[in-house]
């Protein structure tokens, strides 16, 4: 176990053999030891003198019974870690025992606590996910469920683990941030000393979840606030706070998660240019960037952006957010097909945009030009017809295609061979789609197929999904047995080509 560990399909050095076995018996036969000290070798020189090392400090510890003496290894691959990931795991005993992690929130929280540091020009989010894959190589960290392209999306950590980064995480003072967090309705429910407020003026990560009983105003004291979470407050207290926002010049994230009908944020959000992530759940209104010969700023940081009521991506808007990745937009008014008021063509000016939300009936694909940068997009509501299918088909990165809720008209979807060639997940539901044709060849790179709430009268030859190498499963929620008939065909076919089994749901 530990030499595949450690070597995968390579073959273990010849001088390596006999210490690879004793570090191995050392580790007692507990194979959490076994994965922890497999991922320090895995990451160390392939060389006598470093595995000498490591089975120095393990022979120090084999005294130890079973979870003491696993504790001990694990604390050897804690001291082992390079100095630029040790916050990061420190950060893991913020959570509770057995809590499956959402990683996206995880470097967030990672980013706005200041761990990071660019490399090679490398925006901060991408030093994370090194991090974090670093991490997982060692075994520190447990990946929970994979994306479909591949990377880790939910991870956790095991609680021996999380037992070692908590009393590293105490012996280190590590703590003192995260214990001020935890405690944040009590410091705001009080007023303010001059003690209290220069321990507020350190906070760089707060989660407001009990505001309804709180001085709004101490928020002006959050200088270094860098993640400001606010659920459940009601809408007068919300829009208190964002018209504070112009005080906290260092956010980078801002997540309102209750659902009001309108939040208009205020026009200073311009000038905020440390923005990296705003999620609000409502619909925002964007403010007009105030003129040129006030001041210009341009919000570079700003990736995640949403929910944005009537959108008006125009010149003057897409320049200012050049580098954003994810966009979600609704659209309620209805001139929204006059273009240059709106003006959707001009999201492919958006190159950096990988996932896309559009929400809308007045919404048609004639009105929209896509950048070839995206790689998920979500429709809902909106006046595609399934005949212009093809200018989304030919984007040529597209991985995630969701088309949720009356998200594309019409009765009849053909798609040729050639369309959708990187698309690895495809969800359709609540549509009034009755004629669904495919050519040989189609979804080459389809992995998952999600079928809800159909109720399709005609379905593609099974034999054209079948063949499809990597399928691996098919969801199904509906109501009629011809889908589900056609989903086992499809499985059968598979078996006979001598494809692997794939699942149904």
């Amino acid at each position: 176990m530990l030499r595949d560990m450690v070597f995968s399909e390579e073959v273990c050095p010849v001088e390596l053999e006999e210490i690879g076995k004793n570090i191995a018996t050392s580790c007692g036969g507990l194979p959490l030891a076994i994965a922890v000290i497999g991922g320090v070798l895995r990451r160390s020189a392939k060389t006598l003198e470093s595995w000498e090392q490591v089975a120095e400090n393990l022979n120090a510890i084999v005294t130890w019974e079973n979870e003491e003496h696993c504790f001990k290894i694990l604390r050897m691959s804690y001291s082992w870690l390079p100095i630029r990931l040790k916050p990061c795991f420190l950060y893991m005993s913020r959570f509770r025992e057995d809590e499956t992690i959402e990683v996206s929130k995880l470097i967030k929280f990672w980013v706005a606590e200041g761990f990071l540091k660019p490399i090679n020009g490398k925006i901060l989010e991408d030093v994370a996910r090194e991090y974090l894959d670093h991490l997982i190589d060692r075994n520190l960290i447990i990946v929970r469920k994979r994306g479909v392209s591949g990377k880790a999306k939910y991870c956790g950590v095991h609680d021996l683990v999380r037992d070692l980064s908590l009393k590293e995480a105490r012996k280190e003072n590590f703590t003192l941030v995260a214990k001020l967090s935890s405690n944040s309705a009590v410091f705001l429910g009080w007023s303010l000393n001059k003690d209290v407020e220069l321990l507020w003026r350190f906070l760089t990560s707060l989660p407001l979840n009990m505001f309804k009983n709180i001085f709004v105003e101490s928020i002006v004291h959050l200088v270094q606030c860098r993640y400001l979470s606010v659920p459940n407050l009601g809408r007068l207290l919300v829009e208190k706070k964002l018209r504070m926002l112009p005080v906290l010049w260092n956010l980078q994230t801002i997540s309102i998660n209750e659902f009001l009908t309108t939040i208009t944020l205020p026009s200073m959000f311009w000038t905020m240019t440390q923005l990296r992530y705003i999620n609000i759940i409502s619909n925002i209104v964007l403010p007009e960037p105030p003129p040129k010969s006030q001041f210009y700023c341009t919000l570079e940081n700003l990736q995640t952006l949403s929910f944005v009521r009537d959108f008006r991506c125009s010149e003057e808007i897409y320049k200012r957010i050049p580098n954003v990745k994810k966009l979600k937009i609704r659209y309620f008014s209805q001139d929204v097909e006059e273009g240059p008021y709106y003006s959707l063509s001009n999201l492919v000016h958006l190159c950096r945009l990988e996932s896309l939300h559009l929400h809308g009936m007045m919404v048609s694909i004639k009105d929209i030009s896509f950048p070839h940068s995206l790689r998920k997009l979500k429709i809902k509501r909106t006046n595609i017809w399934w005949s212009e299918m093809v200018a989304i088909g030919s984007l040529p990165n597209l991985e995630i295609l969701v088309i949720g809720f009356q998200g594309v008209q019409g009765l009849e979807w053909n798609v040729t061979k050639g369309e959708f060639v990187r698309l690895k997940k495809l969800c359709v539901s609540d549509v009034d789609l009755k004629h669904w044709k495919t050519e040989e060849g189609s979804f080459p790179s389809l992995e998952e197929l999600e079928l809800w709430r159909l109720l399709l009268q005609e379905l593609p030859d099974p034999l054209n999904f079948a063949d499809i190498p990597k399928l691996r499963l098919i969801n199904l929620i509906v109501r009629g047995k011809s889908i589900k008939s056609w989903a086992k065909q499809i499985k059968e076919e598979r078996e006979g080509l001598g494809y692997g089994s794939i699942q149904i749901e």
